[in-house]
């Protein structure tokens, strides 16, 4: 069985990938105890979701990478491991900020009225769309819509 499992991953690039296109085969390996030892292909080590990730790690592994995004797609149990435990803004004040202005009602008001419709502002404009729809300010900013 261990060795079938074994060809079955090799066809993708992570334990994500495998685990979205064969759900049944990942979760057969996970069943029999076969996981951590097949996921060692992708580079996958358990420790990394089962309390590695602490303070000072985080703040070690983030010192390597210039902004957030860099660091999310290099060391995502990383990342998330300090936005989960609310350390993210400690680990990331030497980062810099990359072209994301502060979103107030005005901004997000001035740039809505650029478009015709909703789903256009959304897909041309992202981040003053979401600010605009986690503040709560949609109908306000798409009423000449």
């Amino acid at each position: 069985m261990q060795k079938d499992m074994q060809k079955e991953k090799s066809k993708y690039k992570s334990s994500g990938e495998w685990k979205r296109a064969d759900p049944s085969a990942y979760a057969t390996a996970q069943a029999n105890g076969l996981l951590d030892k097949i996921c060692e292909h992708f580079g996958w080590n358990k420790n990394y979701y089962t309390g590695y990730w602490n303070l000072e790690r985080c703040k070690k592994d983030a010192l390597k990478h210039e902004t957030r995004y860099s660091w999310q797609k290099a060391k995502k149990s990383g990342y998330y491991s300090a936005k989960r435990n609310k350390w993210i803004d400690e680990c990331c004040k030497h980062m810099k900020t990359v072209n994301s202005p502060e979103w107030t009602l005005k901004t997000c008001k001035e740039t809505a009225k650029k478009f015709k419709s909703r789903s256009d502002w959304k897909r041309n404009s992202s981040a003053s769309y979401e600010s605009a729809r986690k503040n709560l300010w949609l109908d306000k900013c798409t009423k000449h819509m």
